[in-house]
């Protein structure tokens, strides 16, 4: 059995494991998405649905019937996009979209009147030349808006998001900057589309308030660890084992969208 002088040899290694066990569940958890009625965001969408990848052989800009296009769940998707920002407030936005068919036809299904072109928005997916110019042309049109003007929202493409956020976002996903005078605002939410099978914007509205239950959980200083494995916001947080004879280990295994439902988090912290 370890003597008590063996237990306060490891005892910076315990404060030392706690330390990272809060630092990684903060990390792990994402930002609270702010209000989209706030001044000076934008929120960068991904076209709706649109079954396939890139498009077919010789298409033509001026001819949707030789692009890839949205089919009917992604004509629904587009509309119901509009419906939940509706809901969450937004009654008026400038709606920018790429030239493709499915990026103007999903920007127009949104119900916020005529999107205005905006060819910094195009696919480089099949021009990967044209990608250096894209996102500087991107970049110029992100640093001129104004930082406390209304909702921006720009429909365009993964491959686009990708390169300026380093986020993949699933079809109409989205992520929401927050503008700062330069070409690559930060970061400071993700955007979730309604899917085929999500029941409609309430249910979208409850997804909502259930996530921000448990956000509020997480931060619950009545939380506390146990002996057993429990769950904060998605997250199952496996107790450490004791420290007196083993190897301080902590495990985090976390659910979080965005983040691979597989990824794992272990950290040593020494042994005695």
């Amino acid at each position: 059995m370890p003597s008590w002088w063996q237990c306060l040899r490891v005892a910076p290694a315990l404060f030392t494991g706690v330390a990272l066990l809060f630092a990684a569940i903060v990390a792990a958890r994402p930002p609270a998405a702010p209000d989209l009625r706030d001044p000076g965001l934008v929120l960068m969408l991904r076209h709706a649905r649109a079954p396939g990848t890139g498009d077919p052989p010789g298409f033509d800009l001026a001819d949707c019937s030789t692009q890839r296009n949205l089919d009917a769940e992604g004509r629904v998707q587009a509309r119901r996009m509009g419906e939940r920002l509706r809901a969450a407030g937004v009654a008026e936005a400038r709606v920018y979209t790429s030239e493709w068919c499915r990026c103007r036809e999903t920007a127009t299904l949104l119900g916020f009147g005529e999107p205005a072109p905006l060819p910094a928005l195009n696919s480089f997916f099949a021009a990967p030349r044209e990608r250096e110019a894209r996102m500087e042309a991107l970049a110029g049109f992100l640093a001129g808006l104004p930082v406390d003007g209304g909702l921006v929202v720009l429909v365009t493409h993964q491959v686009t998001i990708t390169e300026l956020t380093g986020v993949y976002p699933a079809s109409g996903d989205g992520v929401i900057l927050r503008l700062d005078a330069t070409g690559r605002p930060p970061v400071v939410g993700r955007w979730r589309a309604p899917q085929p099978g999500d029941a409609g914007t309430e249910a979208a509205g409850s997804e909502q308030r259930v996530a921000s239950r448990q956000d509020a959980a997480l931060r619950s200083p009545s939380q506390k660890l146990s002996s057993q494995s429990f769950k904060t916001s998605g997250c199952p947080i496996v107790p450490f084992a004791p420290l007196c004879g083993r190897i301080l280990s902590i495990e985090l295994r976390c659910v979080w969208r965005g983040v691979s439902p597989n990824g794992s988090l272990r950290v040593p912290v020494g042994a005695p």
